[in-house]
């Protein structure tokens, strides 16, 4: 048995776009990056969930502090 609800639009999913506002051209040389999960930051991710990192975050250090 298949119940439809009649109330609801329709939904049709899209690829987004992402834009990021910079000051000058990127350079590899000069990326940085922090550790996604890094204790220092703070942030509670859910659990249960493996995140899906490029290459590049992978191995990125975690936050120094003086």
């Amino acid at each position: 048995m298949r119940i439809t609800d009649t109330r609801l639009p329709d939904i049709k999913l899209i690829e987004p776009d992402v834009f990021h506002k910079t000051t000058d051209y990127w350079c590899r040389d000069l990326e940085r990056g922090l550790r996604w999960d890094d204790p220092k930051i703070g942030i509670v991710w859910p659990g249960g969930v493996e995140p899906i990192l490029a290459e590049k975050d992978r191995d990125n250090p975690e936050l120094q502090r003086p």
